[in-house]
């Protein structure tokens, strides 16, 4: 990337064909320091030496969105209640892949006054809704709409901040070791329809302001810099050593509304009440080439074939608790025993400050009577530990287990699974309004990859 430090440039008012609304221009704020690189691994929260833990030999780019704008380069200002959406596409015609595909590793960048370390989340979802441009329904992407949804807390990965409060630190921070997989062209088939073939992702930090400037991501994506797909699986970079991303738009949602990534309400932040602007809604910085195209920093690497199989899907009946909760199961990840630490199955919408436990079985579904719901697993039954669901509102209680754990409760109890295993899940919540003192959730069905 190049980083010119040119003042703002006016942002204009560009053709009225796209609903999108323009952003006012103290939402771009220049990079003035050169950022500083560093990876970090996943699974062990460890910072790794530049250049000594290179990925596997045949790992490729699957997306690359880095080119900064040709005129200068900035960072987009987000406050802490807000999130932004982008878009963009993994193309399934790669050499040696298929689909789903493996993602080991993603590149982000951002600024930051803050010297404490930098807190954020980073949402991925393969087909949660295609694009905002050019659409009346301004709204984001609705991500249980996806087969494949991953939410990635990175604020427990000591994320680097500023040297001191109020002065500017900007970094360019990669993740690896991801061991995840994911659909290439949104559902696995290119059908030049941005509703199914491209992947949404989304950015959310809980920095406190400091009083000499903002938070933020890069600003990337310049057609005249690098054409769009460039520097993806087989699609040369030319003269540029960065990437506009395939299918990318110069257009973003932000959620001004309150409303995180997943469900729950950030501390301190308005529900239902629009922060700036147009509150949620579809925006661009006034048109490009006039103006820096209006999408985001991201690059992801992987393109290795997963094994065939998908995150699984919901069955049986999901009941209120005493409270109105409707305790929901969902997923993340593949369910591969070769990374079994990154498939968790989750349930959200429970009754928050309560404890709970999810149980599983591979005996196959079941639809009998049970704490004041439906017990969907048929027995034998194996129980995982039991857990806090927190949270702070009503419903915003979760409990969530990664597929290590289920491998060894079922090892435990001396049934070990095995590639091609069907598992069954469910959860189990202490409601003590209830007649029945609990509650129970809907299930989550998924079948063992290799």
């Amino acid at each position: 990337m190049r980083f010119p430090t040119i003042p703002i440039a006016a942002l204009c008012l560009c053709s009225g064909a796209f609903a999108q609304q323009k952003l006012p221009a103290s939402r771009l704020q220049p990079v003035t320091t050169t950022p500083k690189q560093v990876t970090i691994d996943f699974v062990t929260g460890k910072r790794i030496p530049q250049g000594s833990q290179p990925l596997a030999a045949n790992t490729q780019t699957i997306y690359n969105n880095t080119c900064a704008w040709s005129v200068a380069s900035y960072y987009a200002n987000f406050a802490s209640c807000e999130e932004v959406y982008d878009e963009g596409r993994i193309p399934s015609a790669a050499p040696g892949s298929g689909s789903p595909v493996s993602w080991d590793e993603f590149t982000f960048a951002y600024c930051t006054y803050n010297a404490a370390s930098f807190r954020c989340e980073i949402a991925f979802a393969d087909n949660a809704g295609g694009r905002c441009a050019g659409q009346m329904a301004q709204t984001p992407p609705t991500w249980a709409a996806s087969s494949v949804y991953t939410e990635l807390d990175l604020t427990p990965m000591g994320l680097p901040g500023s040297t001191a409060n109020n002065f500017l630190g900007c970094w360019v921070v990669s993740m690896t070791n991801l061991g995840l997989c994911v659909q290439a062209d949104g559902d696995g088939v290119f059908d030049n329809n941005p509703a199914k073939d491209l992947f949404t992702w989304a950015f959310h930090h809980q920095m406190p302001a400091q009083t000499a400037g903002p938070e933020g991501i890069f600003v990337a994506g310049d057609p005249s810099v690098a054409a769009p797909g460039s520097c993806t699986y087989n699609i040369p970079c030319g003269a540029a050593a960065c990437g506009t991303g395939l299918s990318t738009e110069d257009s973003a949602w932000i959620n001004g509304d309150g409303t995180p990534i997943g469900t729950s309400v950030p501390t301190n932040c308005p529900t239902g009440t629009a922060q700036y602007g147009y509150g949620t809604y579809c925006y661009w910085f006034g048109g490009w080439p006039s103006n820096p195209y209006a999408s985001y920093y991201f690059e992801m690497k992987g393109g290795r074939s997963c094994s065939g199989g998908s995150v699984g899907a919901a069955y049986c009946t999901v009941n209120p608790s005493a409270d109105g909760c409707l305790p929901s199961m969902g997923a993340i990840g593949m369910p591969s025993l070769g990374n079994s630490s990154q498939f968790k199955v989750t349930t959200l919408n429970a009754p928050a400050q309560r404890s709970g436990l999810q149980f599983f079985g591979i005996s196959g579904p079941n639809s009998l009577p049970f704490s004041n719901g439906t017990l969907c697993v048929k027995a034998p039954l194996m129980r995982l530990t039991t857990k806090p669901t927190g949270g702070t509102a009503l419903c915003d209680g979760t409990l969530s287990y990664s597929l290590s754990e289920v491998l060894a409760q079922a090892a435990s109890a001396g049934t070990p699974l095995i590639a091609g295993s069907s598992v069954y899940q469910q959860a189990w919540i202490r409601d003590p309004n209830s007649p029945v003192g609990s509650a129970a959730s809907n299930a989550w069905s998924y079948t063992l990859n290799p």
